[in-house]
């Protein structure tokens, strides 16, 4: 199991309000919804794994009493914190290589296309 702070990237000592910006930044990042059609299946599934780690870390740190449970029983002292942060900013899904990925997949899809379009023609006039 992640700590949920890191899933949220806030320090344990997060207020409340710092928690709810930082669920609402995750949840544009990461619903599944925002993905661009043709997104390959692995990456796609990423996100919906992710999108629900971040709303299960979320309904834990929201809640005040589920919060004092969570820090009561799973140490999240600063330095793991760093630690895991610095880890996970290596894995993190990045939603500009995926627009990268997709507008080159589009300038494929139309080279492709154009080349079957010549290649229909010149097989119509055999």
């Amino acid at each position: 199991m992640e700590n949920h702070y890191v899933l949220l990237e806030v320090k344990p000592q997060a207020t409340s309000e710092e928690i709810k910006a930082a669920y609402r930044s995750l949840c544009q990042e990461y619903h599944p919804d925002k993905l661009p059609p043709g997104t390959p299946e692995k990456a796609r599934s990423y996100v919906q794994d992710r999108f629900k780690q971040i709303n299960e870390a979320y309904s834990v740190l929201s809640d005040p009493e589920k919060r004092k449970d969570y820090d009561l029983n799973c140490s999240s002292n600063t330095t793991s914190f760093q630690e895991s942060a610095a880890t996970q900013s290596k894995i993190i899904f990045d939603p500009e290589k995926m627009k990268q990925a997709t507008e080159r997949l589009k300038i494929l899809e139309k080279k492709i296309e154009t080349e079957y379009r010549e290649s229909e023609s010149e097989y119509k006039k055999r």
